[in-house]
């Protein structure tokens, strides 16, 4: 003999009411884009629409048209994963500068350079499950460091320079550690590594890039300025350093309210907060599934993988 067990719910929420408040960020009038790029909670543009000043996104006229930009960090956004997306809901991907090195022409004839982007005291990384660091060039050993010169992080090793085909063909690419937010990049001469006393005249143009790996290292030539990078961002709550911010559960923002929620599953039916469709649903405790059995259509609340019977809302007012 099998025992199945259920539960009812009867839920005493009475900081839901009334259904849409100030403290709940992005509304019905949040379904935001700029150029081709949608803008999801908890980023936005308008105010109300993002979740504090790290999420602002700031919609800019350039030569190709209107481009997202991260306010806080000055990068652009090419892309954002949707919370429905379990495994990247807390990835960006973003136009990450390229540095030149040992490139009069482009307004560096160093052999050494911090990137242009520092992440420092904010709640964005340089992903390592997603980014790696490559160069472009030939001859040299490209080494990455955090910072300093005393402390390589990783090191790749271009191709001879009279190995080379093309532009890109002597590119070469590591890993990268973890919590990564800034770096500096240095070229080191194979001929003077082999042979240290003897110096190089010689000046050759290269370039260092922490790049997302679904980028294809062969369409990145010497004459790029830009790479896609993906970040991973924590989801703080409060607009000081990050720090000092408080960092919530990934799930615990609330979905933007949207319009036109009303929603059955069965003969249940399915009362904000709880929900179906991304948008009805205030976090992902609250998402609700609608799956088909022997007996027809059954809510189950996603999260505990309990079939729902039921919801009470009670609401009252309180006097003083």
């Amino acid at each position: 003999m099998s025992i199945r067990m259920v539960f009812y719910f009867i839920l005493q929420l009475p900081w839901l009411v009334p259904l849409t408040t100030s403290s709940q960020a992005g509304g019905s009038g949040c379904n935001e884009t700029c150029g081709n790029v949608d803008i999801t909670y908890p980023f936005g543009i308008k105010t109300g629409c993002y979740n504090n000043s790290w999420f602002r996104v700031t919609c800019n006229e350039t030569s190709n048209g209107p481009k997202p930009f991260i306010s806080r960090i000055n990068l652009e956004l090419l892309n954002l994963w949707s919370e429905s997306d379990d495994n990247k809901h807390n990835l960006v991907i973003v136009n990450n500068p390229v540095i030149h090195l040992n490139c009069d022409g482009k307004g560096n004839n160093r052999t050494t350079s911090p990137a242009s982007v520092n992440l420092n005291d904010s709640p964005y990384v340089f992903s390592s499950r997603y980014n790696i660091f490559g160069s472009v060039g030939c001859g040299y050993l490209a080494i990455i460091f955090r910072n300093n010169q005393t402390d390589p992080l990783a090191a790749c090793l271009q191709q001879r320079c009279g190995d080379l085909v093309s532009s890109s063909s002597g590119a070469c690419y590591a890993q990268i550690p973890e919590n990564l937010t800034s770096y500096t990049t240095a070229l080191r001469s194979m001929t003077e590594i082999i042979n240290p006393e003897k110096k190089e005249d010689s000046k050759r143009c290269s370039s260092t890039f922490m790049f997302d790996y679904s980028t294809q290292l062969s369409d990145i030539s010497i004459g790029t300025t830009h790479v896609p990078a993906t970040l991973e961002w924590n989801p703080v709550a409060c607009d000081l350093e990050a720090s000092l911010c408080p960092v919530v559960e990934p799930y615990a923002y609330a979905v933007p309210y949207k319009s036109g929620c009303n929603e059955t599953c069965g003969n249940v039916d399915i009362p904000y907060p709880f929900g179906i469709e991304v948008g009805c649903y205030k976090t992902k405790w609250f998402r609700v599934t609608c799956n088909k059995t022997d007996v027809g259509e059954k809510p189950f609340i996603s999260s505990i993988n309990m079939q729902l019977l039921n919801v009470f809302i009670l609401r009252w007012h309180s006097y003083r």
